[in-house]
């Protein structure tokens, strides 16, 4: 018997599989330098590039937030 709170996890992570949106771009030989950008169901995007032959992974973030996507009112208030 499966619990509930399992039963929950699982539906909502098929569901955000079902609406998370993935695009190459661009196609690496034999999957080597392959890039692919990830759209999560909330807008964040996820930025892969397959490297098998690296035993190791980095991880970024960029956000877009900061005094250009202010707007004039707001602009140089924080």
């Amino acid at each position: 018997m499966t619990s509930r709170s399992a039963t929950a996890t699982a539906r909502t992570s098929s569901e955000a599989r079902a609406v998370a949106r993935t695009q190459t771009l661009i196609k690496g030989e034999h999957g080597i330098g392959t890039v692919r950008r990830t759209t999560l169901p909330g807008g964040l995007r996820i930025v892969t590039e397959t490297l098998p032959s690296v035993r190791s992974a980095t991880f970024g973030i960029w956000a877009h937030v900061g005094s250009r996507d202010e707007t004039p009112a707001l602009n140089g208030a924080t």
